[in-house]
């Protein structure tokens, strides 16, 4: 059983342009090697089944709607939306 764990954080306001990527922040908690922030991204390196949180804040300027992809190997493998 894989017992891996990030926990990653960013306390500032960023601005994220139209389709620019969010700021992950940076590491504060990691368990296990089997999964690493590496700069804007997460990679995992063990096979397994892993449990995925974000939870983010965020003022829309314009009209557009705000959606939030999560990719894996460049495919959206889930998405939010506002």
């Amino acid at each position: 059983m894989n017992r891996s764990m990030l926990n990653t954080r960013l306390n500032t306001a960023t601005a994220v342009a139209a389709a620019g990527q969010l700021p992950l922040g940076s590491a504060v908690h990691s368990l296990g090697c089997g999964i690493k922030l590496n700069g804007n991204a997460i990679t995992i390196t063990e096979a397994g089944l892993y449990k995925i949180i974000a939870n983010a804040t965020y003022a829309i300027t314009g009209t557009n709607a705000v959606e939030v992809d999560m990719l894996a190997n460049n495919l959206v493998i889930a998405r939010a939306s506002e």
